[in-house]
């Protein structure tokens, strides 16, 4: 009975895999908008346009001027074993992607709720451009 009691959560929004749980990465059919889902699209594709963009603008700009500060300064010394400070200067690596950690939550699951809905499966199917439109290249030419 307590097993099923995580899952009954997740079904109502409470609990089960929250955003916390795993990294924020976004889903192989993410620039869809379903049918159903169009709030949570909408939430997410404004997070990634505005938060996520700056802070990716602000790690960028750091790095830039960790290059530019490494390039001013000496080289350092060789390192030993027990050297702490060379263990410091590893760089941590940050997703911008984390501040909208909730809003790919709720995506990834409309998403994969709705998608499965008659309305909503031709944004899963691949297109192809018809024989007409495509490319056409001359071999002849070599």
């Amino acid at each position: 009975m307590v097993l099923g009691l995580g899952k009954i959560r997740g079904l109502f929004g409470g609990g089960g895999n929250t955003s916390n749980d795993g990294d924020a990465t976004l889903p192989p059919y993410f620039p869809v908008r379903p049918k159903g889902c169009e709030t949570q699209s909408d939430a997410l594709f404004q997070c990634i346009t505005n938060t996520a963009t700056d802070r990716l603008r602000a790690i960028e700009d750091e790095k830039e001027q960790q290059v530019s500060g490494s390039k001013e300064e000496e080289a350092p010394p060789l390192s030993t074993k027990g050297d702490t400070a060379s263990e410091a200067s590893v760089a941590v690596v940050v997703n911008p992607l984390d501040s909208c950690r909730e809003m790919i939550y709720t995506y990834k699951r409309c998403c994969d709720k709705n998608l499965k809905k008659k309305q909503n499966w031709i944004l899963t199917e691949d297109y192809r451009v018809q024989e007409e439109y495509r490319y056409k290249y001359d071999d002849s030419s070599s």
